[in-house]
């Protein structure tokens, strides 16, 4: 899921569809599961989508997508921590 020009869209394999949701609200309802990731103020992500965890400048992460485009999704710093803990890094 990410924003572009205020608007959320969510990809899947398939397809980008618009959302009319926030993404606060989005992120309520993805985190019931454990599933789903805030890993920047623009971005959740499906953890068990993740193909690569590749680090980055100041000591963050890039992730590498499964997808088609192999997506690049960043972790802020401030959600460094979190990440870590969710993928025991």
């Amino acid at each position: 899921m990410s924003l572009r020009e205020r608007d959320l869209y969510i990809a899947t394999k398939e397809s980008i569809e618009k959302c009319d949701l926030s993404l606060n609200e989005l992120e309520a309802i993805l985190n019931r599961s454990g599933y789903f990731f805030r890993s920047h103020r623009n971005y959740i992500l499906n953890v068990r989508q993740i193909k690569e965890i590749i680090p980055w400048f100041n000591n963050t992460y890039l992730i590498k997508m499964n997808d088609d485009n192999q997506t690049d999704i960043p972790v802020s710093r401030g959600k460094i921590k979190a990440f870590r803990c969710m993928m025991n890094l």
